[in-house]
């Protein structure tokens, strides 16, 4: 057993006591994930959510992770020898795609964000970059789409600073934390076809909204963030 998978293993553990301890954590798989080298795509409404998306399957998911938490001292040596992938200002979006196409090519599974930071509430999401529709027609990995939804107060804010940082954290705690697992998304085309890759974004991120807004339909009634549904259901209708 490797490092890597070391790591996981060991992290996986000690996230899982974290979740049954402080989270009312549920999850809803709508059905087995393919074997195989895949894209885990969900929505990010706190800064728990890397740390708890490996709950999600039995194989190590090779975050994309900003270059911030590389800094923090002791997160930064678990991440390195996770295998996880930094993204970091410093680098261009192509090379990020690329890093995390190399590591689809060896057999890993990978992890991201499509909306590229925190979303701006609970129940509400920012408008999806395009990394993870480059990454799935480059690399013909499938997506999963993963929707989040947590109680309201269900998460600690804070400052964390480091050498080149400065942001607000969310940390998931003490409430519910829902996750749906949808079904298996494919994509092909043309990497440079700029049209197509905005459409594909469109589609994977409408996957996550619903997945999401299925996770808060499960939630006991109390906790159930009826604005946030129902501004999304009038949009929908209105478009």
């Amino acid at each position: 057993m490797n490092l890597e998978k070391i790591t996981f293993n060991l992290h996986k553990f000690l996230i899982r006591g974290y979740a049954r301890t402080f989270l009312n954590y549920d999850l809803l798989v709508e059905e087995p994930l393919p074997s195989g080298p895949k894209i885990i795509a969900a929505n990010h409404p706190t800064t728990t959510d890397p740390f708890l998306l490996p709950l999600i399957g039995n194989e190590p998911i090779y975050m994309l992770i900003t270059e911030m938490a590389f800094e923090v001292p002791v997160f930064s040596s678990l991440l390195t020898s996770a295998g996880h992938i930094p993204v970091s200002k410093n680098h261009s979006g192509e090379q990020i795609v690329d890093a995390a196409v190399a590591r689809l090519k060896q057999g890993g599974t990978i992890g991201l964000f499509p909306e590229g930071s925190l979303s701006p509430s609970i129940g509400q999401f920012s408008r999806t970059r395009t990394g993870a529709a480059r990454i799935a027609i480059k690399s013909g990995a499938p997506i999963i789409p993963i929707g989040i939804h947590l109680s309201e107060g269900a998460y600690l804010r804070r400052t964390i600073k480091t050498s080149h940082y400065e942001n607000t954290a969310r940390w998931a705690y003490r409430g519910d934390y829902y996750l749906t697992v949808g079904k298996a998304l494919h994509f092909d085309g043309d990497v440079e076809d700029r049209e197509h890759v905005r459409r594909v974004s469109g589609q994977i991120m409408d996957a996550i909204i619903s997945q999401a807004e299925k996770s808060a339909r499960r939630m006991p009634l109390k906790h159930i963030q009826w604005q946030s549904l129902l501004s999304r259901l009038l949009m929908q209708n209105i478009s």
